[in-house]
């Protein structure tokens, strides 16, 4: 029996402050949003790689 879970990610929007590092660590185009903005994860593009949360500066990707 093989079960597969899917890890979503949520971006804080309130810890956000729209560096795009996360951005441009995701080879998958899964970040969305522009310089100084707020971003968000597509989760239909993330593959769950985790670079994403290990480059933010202010840690405001988490898993859920």
């Amino acid at each position: 029996l093989l079960v597969v879970y899917s890890i979503g990610y949520i971006l804080h929007q309130d810890i956000c402050i729209g560096c795009t590092i996360c951005k441009k660590q995701c080879k998958f185009n899964a970040i969305q949003g522009e310089l100084k903005q707020k971003h968000i994860v597509d989760e239909s593009k993330c593959v769950g790689c985790h670079l994403c949360m290990q480059k933010c500066p202010k840690k405001a990707i988490k898993t859920i």
